[in-house]
């Protein structure tokens, strides 16, 4: 439910969502070892969610369950990411290789900011630095232990109503189908 939902996001906390499956490419190990770089003050100001299943799903969550940041971190398994793309602050892709995400158009097609990896990819083809996110090294968790304190302090900086407009104006299916049907006219 709508209440149900909205008591998972304390809206006095910075929260950082992910989205995608628990395997391998995704990065996940990335992400998780970032965490355990960053200090009691981050924690305290921010809230990571993640929605998604698969084959290392159970892994992840004895190690959250297990590890000293597990109140600052829920794993909320295979859910609709709607509204966490709604009320979250800050998207994050630790992807080792990825092709084209449909959860980082989704997600900045609802305003978020995204931190996201430099891999092969074409992120680089949708985030440009510093107007619709940040790149860290490709499986580098140190530094995307920085970009996440990077965040904490500059999320409010980026314009949410720019980056929708943006993501809009270059992949909505009315801009996407205008392409292919121009290739075959």
């Amino acid at each position: 439910s709508e209440k149900k939902f909205l008591k998972l996001i304390d809206s006095s906390k910075i929260n950082f969502l992910l989205v995608g499956s628990f395997k391998y490419q995704k990065g996940y190990d990335i992400f998780f070892n970032s965490l355990g770089l960053l200090n009691q003050e981050i924690f305290d100001k921010s809230h990571f969610h993640v929605c998604g299943g698969g084959e290392q799903f159970e892994h992840f969550q004895k190690l959250v369950s297990n590890s000293e940041y597990k109140t600052s971190i829920t794993l909320h398994g295979e859910v609709e990411p709607a509204q966490f793309y709604k009320k979250c602050d800050v998207y994050i892709l630790p992807s080792r290789f990825e092709g084209f995400s449909n959860s980082l158009i989704e997600a900045l097609s609802f305003g978020l900011p995204t931190i996201l990896a430099d891999c092969p990819s074409a992120n680089k083809e949708v985030v440009e630095e510093n107007f619709n996110g940040v790149f860290f090294l490709n499986e580098d968790c140190i530094d995307l232990s920085k970009k996440i304190g990077y965040m904490i302090q500059n999320h409010a900086q980026f314009n949410k109503a720019l980056i929708k407009e943006d993501i809009k104006n270059r992949f909505s299916i009315n801009v996407i189908a205008s392409i292919y049907k121009n290739l075959f006219i």
